[in-house]
């Protein structure tokens, strides 16, 4: 007896265990995750990633000394001046140092780093873009779910009625056109329902064309309509500042820049220095005084292009128009996010409205249906009007299950374009897609040092190439960056002669040590305005976060009260803000200044990790922010 009711306990625990699992079924998250992990798309972008990694410290070696060893050995038989044969062999290691190129080095390293923050934000936005599919397929199948039982629904009510005809026409109380014309609505319901399992089985291939397998019982999504911006003109801003592809179409400008100062490096002379051993017999021939040499060698190598065939020229120049190529990549995919954005958030809100007008139809239609079912029972209706309303109540349904659905896949849209859909499903974007500190700092001088370009509108019958040529005319591009290893031989003296030079640091005037110190308090003067901003920011003190812009500020099209507005609105919104910055980098220029950091955000409404840059100037002795980028 114990035994058996042991067996019976099991029996009861695993029907309740494996029941729950089944219950719990699989959740939008758990498809999202599985496609982040697994989707090639993805998983590509990734690898291509890793790869950038490797090009950067290829980019690298340079910085270090090359060393390389040889062995030879072999036999002669000489003829002239005299017959003869020898055997030599030789064996020797040599150390080779660059010391100056032009700063090439530095430049495509940082060119490479540029790319690999390109990849990162490329990555991001595939996972973005994936999972925003992913919530599309998984919507659709449920989508495709509800509208089958609605579908058997519809077919059962036309079952009921076409029992009631017949038992009435065998009666002769109804006609027997009646029951031809259940028949026919009977089977329009019968072909209404192969359509709708069809479109089941087409969801179901869709789900595993992008999640991987083929759907068990997935759960219904909570809606996350309170993560949508209040407004339009908040979803664009939020979209221009985090969304991960036109991040990385920036970085791919920033890459170019870089690039084109490796090609400027091809004007300067290279110096490289070298010492090696060697150890040989015969190395030279045979010889009556001695056969076996080893000697120590070291020499200095200056090498200068006079001229090749204006090529360095001709690459300086396809540099320049890469990066107009890629700043107007920019620009399209700057469009195209705004574009993206709007269309989103419009149809969001029309189907919001359309939900409210449908919910409303529905329970109307749903009440004449039940009216005139109890109005034909008693003659006072005819059939065809009783399943016409049948009829439009069951399209109502149909059409509210379609709003309801799209707009929660809107809602998804426009999360994704934000830049946060991931984020706010609970999840992270792939590991790969993190972007370190050095790579941050990379960014930040790119974005300091590179000048604006001013473009040139072409006038009338005036080629597109000819008015690129009057935008690089106009540009004023920095020097090759050279490293203070670099920089040590750049001097008239030191390329001659190569003996260890004084290197001089530009920003550091000599015999003027007050200078020096007033150059230090205008920079903590600038980190004190800096703190105040940020400290002002994240406790709400919206007066003395006013106070640290100047009258004329401007930034993403806003002046200073717009400014101010739009933070105040955003203020009041989030919850629980969060805010720091690290590697805060100041530059001053006279009464000009540039603040550039890398700053760390997180709110109850946003959550985004970036470079910003904020353009100073000095007012009456005090400093005031007059330009914000991020």
């Amino acid at each position: 007896m114990k035994r058996d009711f042991k067996v019976i306990l099991i029996f009861i625990l695993t029907v309740v265990l494996f029941g729950t699992v089944e219950v719990q079924g699989e959740t939008l998250q758990d498809a999202v995750k599985t496609v982040l992990q697994n989707n090639p798309d993805i998983t590509s972008v990734a690898y291509n990633r890793l790869a950038r990694d490797q090009e950067v410290r290829q980019a690298m070696a340079d910085f270090f000394p090359r060393v390389d060893s040889s062995l030879s050995a072999g036999y002669v038989n000489q003829n002239n001046p005299f017959r003869d044969h020898f055997w030599p062999d030789e064996a020797n290691v040599r150390l080779t140092q660059n010391l100056f190129r032009g700063g090439a080095t530095l430049s495509e390293t940082n060119r490479q780093k540029s790319r690999v923050i390109s990849q990162a934000y490329l990555l991001q936005g595939a996972s973005e873009n994936n999972a925003l599919l992913t919530c599309k397929v998984y919507l659709n199948y449920l989508r495709a779910l509800e509208q089958d039982a609605l579908a058997k629904q519809n077919l059962l009510i036309h079952q009921r009625f076409f029992d009631q005809i017949k038992l009435r026409s065998q009666a002769g109380v109804d006609r027997g056109v009646d029951l031809e014309q259940i028949k026919a609505r009977l089977a329009l319901a019968q072909s209404n329902l192969i359509v709708t399992e069809a479109n089941v089985e087409n969801a179901r291939t869709d789900y595993k064309a992008v999640i991987g397998y083929l759907p068990g019982n997935p759960v219904k999504p909570e809606p996350s309509y309170a993560e949508v911006p209040a407004t339009l003109h908040e979803a664009e801003t939020i979209a221009l500042d985090n969304h991960p592809t036109l991040k990385s179409a920036k970085a791919d400008v920033e890459a170019r820049k870089y690039q084109h100062k490796t090609a400027r490096a091809l004007v300067y002379p290279s110096l490289d220095v070298s010492a090696g051993y060697t150890w040989g017999n015969d190395i030279n021939g045979p010889s009556a005084w001695y056969s076996y040499q080893d000697y120590f060698q070291a020499n200095a190598t200056l090498t200068f292009n006079i001229f090749n065939g204006f090529n360095n020229q001709a690459r300086i120049k396809e540099t320049l128009y890469l990066i107009n190529e890629a700043e107007e990549i920019a620009k399209k995919t700057e469009l195209q996010t705004t574009q993206s954005i709007r269309l989103s958030y419009d149809q969001y809100m029309a189907d919001q409205r359309r939900i409210k007008q449908l919910e409303q139809y529905v329970a109307s239609t749903a009440k004449t249906a039940d009216a005139y079912v109890s109005q034909w029972s008693i003659g006072r209706r005819t059939l065809f009007d009783v399943l016409d309303t049948s009829a439009e109540m069951i399209t109502a349904k149909k059409d509210l299950i379609n709003a309801q659905y799209d707009k929660m896949y809107d809602s998804y849209r426009i999360l994704s374009g934000l830049g946060k859909l991931v984020h706010t499903l609970g999840l992270q974007w792939p590991e790969e897609s993190r972007i370190d500190a050095s790579l941050k700092k990379t960014y930040i001088v790119a974005e300091r040092t590179v000048s604006p370009k001013v473009a040139v509108a072409p006038k009338k019958d005036e080629s597109i190439a000819f008015k690129h040529e009057k935008t690089i005319a106009t540009d004023t591009y920095e020097e090759p960056v050279i490293s203070a290893y670099e920089e040590s031989v750049a001097s008239k003296e030191s390329v001659v002669v190569a003996v260890a030079p004084v290197v001089a640091d530009r920003n550091i005037i000599p015999d003027n040590s007050k200078q020096i110190e007033t150059k230090n308090i205008s920079k903590e003067d600038v980190e004190k305005l800096v703190n105040r901003w940020l400290v002002s920011w994240k406790s709400g003190d919206m007066k003395t976060y006013r106070s640290c812009y100047a009258s004329d500020f401007q930034s993403k099209g806003k002046n200073l009260n717009d400014w101010i507005s739009y933070k105040t609105n955003l203020q009041k919104k989030s919850k629980n803000i969060e805010i720091s910055i690290d590697d805060m980098q100041v530059s001053l220029d006279g009464d000009n200044a540039l603040a550039v950091f890398v700053q760390n955000y997180s709110s109850s409404i946003l959550k985004d990790s970036g470079t910003k840059t904020l353009e100073l100037k000095k007012i009456n002795g005090e400093w005031n922010i007059y330009r914000e980028i991020m």
